[in-house]
């Protein structure tokens, strides 16, 4: 506020910095979250290269959640600490949230992955050996509603298209290369779309509207991977080589630690208390390249997830 003179004292608007109006987050945006005993959430923009900037944070501890969502509302769902609990957030307004509904299972929701188009969200099952697969309608707030069946797994990565999903990758008993596909707007079980290059868990994914990459992970053990993978969403088939990640020098469960636009992929590496971000052009091939970093190592460990607003689900 102006002071008696009529002139702007910059010091008293610090002192009032939180009754600034909020600035909208506006472009293509990456949201990324880390839990503790609540989630810190960053953001960058797709299209610019840089450091992630602070969102806010949500109250509702969702550890090694996921999420997903369209150009206006993200959905986090689930998580080891937050059960069946799902949080909306409202992706343009910085720290703006709420409790959105409920997950349809009582087991504990644990490294699981998610697709979206632009009104309907996918859940694809929640720890190792599970093959539920649970649906939302975004603009609507309530429980989730059953979808169907897919190959049982856990640990795998998921994303697609306006029309179908598809889920590569993750662990039962043992390390899989399988791809499932789901059409996104008919209920039921999912259908072999066809092998990554190699067997792995943990891994990463993200798409434009025509293809899907899938990165990094570990194939056994302690061996992590930094390749990346690619496949046509609309023609099944298996997966052809599209390059390697810079690093893959974080914990194995990198998997929900992906996001795209239409045009460009990020994948989000961590390890000990430094995290950087990736990036590679999805229509071409080739290794990734640096983006940025995070920021207040929000991707120290591997409790996270992230989405987009902008991804091949949406256009």
């Amino acid at each position: 506020m102006p002071n008696y003179n009529g002139v702007w004292s910059l010091s008293t608007q610090y002192q009032n910095v939180a009754d600034w109006p909020v600035i909208p987050i506006t472009g293509d945006v990456a949201f990324f979250g880390k839990a503790s005993n609540t989630v810190a959430l960053d953001y960058v923009v797709i299209t610019t290269l840089g450091d992630s900037v602070n969102w806010g944070t949500l109250t509702v501890n969702h550890t090694y959640a996921t999420g997903t969502g369209n150009t206006t509302r993200g959905l986090v769902m689930g998580g080891n600490s937050a059960g069946q609990t799902v949080t909306f957030m409202t992706n343009a307004s910085a720290g703006t949230h709420g409790d959105f509904g409920d997950l349809i299972a009582t087991q504990t929701f644990y490294n699981s992955n998610s697709h979206a188009s632009a009104t309907r969200a996918l859940f694809f099952g929640p720890y190792s050996n599970t093959d539920s697969i649970e649906f939302f309608t975004i603009a609507s707030a309530g429980n989730a509603t059953a979808f169907g069946d897919m190959t049982a797994r856990g640990y795998g990565a998921a994303t697609g298209s306006t029309t179908r999903a598809v889920i590569g990758g993750g662990f039962t008993n043992q390390y899989i290369n399988v791809i499932d596909y789901v059409t996104i707007a008919s209920e039921g079980d999912s259908t072999d779309f066809g092998d990554l290059l190699s067997n792995s868990a943990g891994n990463s994914a993200c798409s434009s509207n025509t293809r899907a990459l899938f990165a990094g992970g570990i194939s056994s053990g302690s061996t992590r991977l930094n390749v990346i993978a690619y496949v046509t969403i609309a023609s099944a088939g298996n997966a052809s080589d599209f390059g390697d990640l810079a690093t893959n020098d974080g914990n194995y469960n990198i998997g929900d630690w992906s996001a795209s636009n239409l045009t460009r992929g990020l994948f989000f590496n961590h390890v000990n208390s430094e995290a950087d971000v990736q990036y590679v052009t999805i229509a071409s091939t080739g290794n990734a390249a640096a983006f940025g970093d995070l920021t207040n190592n929000n991707a120290s460990t591997a409790n996270g997830f992230s989405f987009s607003n902008s991804h091949g689900g949406l256009a």
